[in-house]
């Protein structure tokens, strides 16, 4: 941290390795930027020597140079936050942190007010003539006695609606606010108000559209046919859809939950979204990736846990992890899918060997791995080694060389390489700005 501030302090004329002729300092132009809002931007890190040589290489990763190629856009939408939403909100200290992490630019709050531009709130704007007014309207007549608008836009919004080149999520009402709407409601009448689906569009549609649905009207299940009908029988394609998939895995899954006849009719509508349909329409998907992730990764591994749950919420199916074991399926582990010969193996020695001292194999692929990495309907992400560890290793060390190894994505990226590689990065062979020019050229 010292290095750094320093090398600020000495730009001012003599240096030109960190000074106002670094390619990192005047592209993007960080000076231009705050500039552009005057008094409610200013830059508090400028980029150091290596931070020049990373933004000329096409290689690396946008994310790790600073700043940030992108810098213009995180800095506006930092600021159309505040003004639009607030300081406070989500979306105003999510952008002045990232414009701040990756752009060196801090942005005074202090300068900015909620609502500051645009007509006063007195004038027409506000009025029933806004789009926005008449665009919530037009939604709850929509659903008539089941949602109703509690926040009406401010002038700012509607000057905000209005502009090409405001990010959607900051404009309000949202221009999905339709979507959202109906999602809520659709989610709320198939999954009932207390699913993870009713409650997340509710949020949204009251966040982003300034409307709030009466749950209380709704009931689980009260459109389409009675649950007494043949929808709910063996003839529903639902319920044909669970007895196909667990007798193609036989003995190692089970049904536990059967579609509601409102499914049966949500399942057979062209606009209501998949994640709302029961079962989903991608539970065969689902349902092999948690049989593969339990069989390559073991029970407990994250992807293991995370598909079982999937494909119990979205298919009403459970997989019998005993029955099921851990690279139990490919040949013995005794074969030479072991041995150097292994694919997988010999892609760990290869990119070992490409960062010579700086990476070690810590984990060899199993059998059932080479067996796994050799299928072409298997996820990559159950594939170990990753088919992109290449370029996992290649990040993780970029960034620890540009970053620093206690950086967010150094140590994001470290972790990747070691879990879906089985390589673990020797950061103590790194150290932050060993590329590029030397600092002692200042």
């Amino acid at each position: 941290m010292g290095r750094r501030r320093s090398g600020f302090r000495s730009h001012s004329g003599k240096s030109s390795s960190s000074g106002r002729s670094s390619k990192g300092y005047t592209a993007p132009k960080q000076d231009e930027l705050v500039e552009r809002y005057p008094r409610a931007a200013r830059v508090v890190r400028r980029p150091q020597p290596t931070d020049g040589v990373a933004s000329e290489r096409e290689d690396i990763d946008d994310d790790l140079k600073f700043p940030h190629p992108r810098c213009g856009r995180f800095l506006k939408n930092a600021i159309d936050a505040t003004l639009l939403k607030g300081k406070d909100s989500y979306y105003s200290e999510h952008y002045r942190s990232m414009v701040l992490e990756y752009c060196g630019i801090e942005v005074d709050v202090g300068k900015l007010d909620n609502g500051s531009f645009g007509p006063s709130p007195e004038s027409s704007s506000s009025s029933r003539s806004s789009k926005g007014y008449t665009a919530q309207d037009g939604l709850v007549e929509r659903y008539a006695g089941v949602a109703r608008v509690v926040r009406r836009p401010l002038p700012a919004d509607d000057v905000a609606s209005e502009s090409a080149d405001v990010d959607d999520a900051l404009k309000f009402p949202h221009p999905r606010c339709g979507r959202f709407l109906k999602n809520a409601i659709d989610a709320t009448l198939f999954q009932g108000k207390d699913s993870y689906h009713s409650e997340h569009y509710r949020s949204k549609v009251l966040e982003y559209c300034g409307i709030e649905v009466d749950v209380g009207k709704l009931d689980n299940g009260s459109i389409g046919t009675s649950p007494e009908s043949s929808s709910s029988s063996r003839s529903s394609k639902g319920y044909t859809a669970q007895d196909g998939l667990v007798e193609r895995y036989a003995g190692v899954a089970r049904v536990v939950r059967r579609p509601l006849p409102a499914d049966d009719v949500a399942s057979e509508s062209a606009d209501v979204d998949d994640a709302l349909k029961f079962p989903h329409p991608r539970c065969g998907r689902f349902l092999k990736n948690a049989i593969d992730a339990t069989l390559l990764k073991g029970k407990d591994s994250y992807h293991s846990e995370h598909y079982r749950s999937m494909v119990l919420g979205y298919c009403g199916i459970e997989v019998d992890v005993g029955k099921l074991d851990n690279g139990s399926i490919g040949t013995s582990p005794e074969s030479s899918s072991s041995s150097r010969s292994s694919k997988g193996y010999t892609a760990q020695d290869g990119l070992v060997e490409r960062y010579a001292g700086v990476a070690r194999v810590v984990r060899r692929p199993l059998p059932a791995d080479d067996v796994a990495s050799e299928s072409t309907d298997v996820d990559d992400a159950l594939k170990f080694p990753h088919p992109r560890c290449g370029r996992f290793l290649k990040t993780a060390i970029e960034t620890t060389l540009l970053r620093g190894k206690d950086c967010g994505s150094s140590v994001h990226y470290q972790s990747m390489v070691r879990y879906y590689c089985g390589i673990e990065v020797d950061v103590g062979k790194l150290e932050n700005g060993s590329i590029g020019t030397s600092p002692g050229k200042d």
